[in-house]
């Protein structure tokens, strides 16, 4: 209901999109509806410079099945195709807490804490390529978990065609650093399994759907090697991928949003930000940081009710990527950069802010599950809540 809520304003002709969108995704989504309308597959800009290729660029998402979406008339086919992956995300999180062991109503919870968090409501209306690709990572989590459990062999090949599936869809939908994100959400929940030997079949389901993921999205991905060899062989320099970091003072919008008013001008307490070397005062590339104020008392209850490995590893992961996101701000962001296999090519810190959100989510849907079964102790702590939102209220009132 809170999906259709945000999305409803599409249906009478309004937009949630601005910035690059308007200026950069809008323009190339409508280039790929006029050539499939033309009955051509969308492989070359020819109203760029002298021409550019349109599939290596991948973020148009030239190949990616979801286009079918853009048959529709526009404008509306646009806000429809991006706006429906908020509802991607959020089945993909209950899909894969659910298979976590999470009653419905708790996994359905972590959905709608992931989909309309600041970092993914913003994302939709800035750099929504990034959300088309990252909707598909909880469903690739949801795909690797079945390694976690007894498994036979048949079970364990369904898994591989799952993931394979769900990350050539997050590839082909614009975004390759998404499959990263999977790809090491995927290794950290494999160490969550209850044995060496799960631990080993599930890190083989990732592997073995990795390839198969290439395979599916060979074309794209072949073109966008090819393209990427020409204009970062190598990948990103360390001095590039600095751009685009946390700035520390903005961890408080992650209970208080707009803490530091609207993240636009020079005028932004947090303004000393630069786009690669060009002088110009930017906008941050996360534009919303809120996870809710429910969330972090609900991921302490999920640590609370016992050490269980899952809950460790999730909260582990919110603060790593969280020390990640800010950057050259801690001295945790150049090694992470130089040393994991595959970050150095990917730039801008703040992406990280989807892997924090998408396990606060998961962690405070498996609190949720916690302080349902203690219902007093839980009435007292929400009521104590409600009393402290009260008196910030009236603190920070007009005086």
């Amino acid at each position: 209901m809170a999906l259709a809520v945000l999305g409803a304003p599409i249906l009478v002709g309004k937009s949630l999109c601005q910035r690059d969108v308007i200026r950069f995704h809008y323009p190339l989504k409508l280039l790929v509806r006029e050539r499939l309308l033309a009955g051509e597959l969308p492989l070359w800009n020819a109203r760029s410079g002298l021409g550019r290729p349109l599939l290596g660029m991948i973020q148009p998402a030239a190949l990616y099945p979801g286009n079918l979406l853009l048959a529709l008339p526009a404008p509306l086919c646009l806000d429809l195709y991006f706006t429906l992956h908020l509802l991607v995300l959020a089945l993909g999180v209950r899909a894969w807490l659910r298979r976590l062991d999470l009653d419905p109503t708790a996994a359905a919870f972590g959905g709608a804490v992931a989909a309309l968090s600041g970092y993914v409501a913003s994302g939709l209306g800035r750099n929504c390529a990034y959300v088309v690709g990252a909707a598909w990572v909880p469903w690739a989590l949801e795909a690797a978990a079945r390694a976690l459990a007894p498994a036979t062999k048949r079970s364990l090949a369904g898994a591989v065609a799952r993931l394979g599936l769900f990350l050539a869809l997050a590839l082909l939908g614009g975004d390759p650093q998404a499959v990263f994100f999977a790809a090491l959400l995927g290794g950290v929940q494999a160490l969550s399994a209850p044995d060496r030997r799960r631990v080993a079949q599930a890190f083989a389901v990732l592997a073995a759907g990795g390839l198969l993921a290439a395979l599916i999205a060979a074309p794209q991905l072949l073109s966008g090697l090819e393209a990427a060899g020409v204009g970062r062989a190598g990948g990103v320099s360390v001095g590039d991928a600095r751009h685009f970091a946390l700035h520390p003072s903005r961890l408080l919008e992650l209970a208080w949003p707009g803490a530091f008013g609207t993240p636009t001008g020079d005028r932004w307490f947090v303004s000393t930000l630069y786009d690669e070397g060009e002088g110009a005062y930017q906008e941050p590339f996360a534009a919303g940081l809120y996870l809710g104020l429910a969330t972090p008392w609900l991921a302490v209850a999920a640590l609370a009710r016992g050490r269980r490995r899952i809950d460790l590893l999730l909260a582990l992961c919110v603060v790593f990527f969280l020390g990640v996101a800010l950057g050259p701000h801690l001295p945790l962001w150049e090694p992470f950069f130089r040393f994991v296999p595959g970050a150095h090519q990917f730039r801008y810190p703040e992406k990280y802010l989807f892997v924090v959100t998408l396990c606060a989510a998961a962690l405070s849907a498996r609190g949720l599950d916690a302080v349902a079964a203690a219902p007093r102790r839980a009435t007292v702590v929400a009521a104590s809540l409600v009393a402290l939102l009260a008196a910030g209220a009236l603190a920070a009132g007009p005086r």
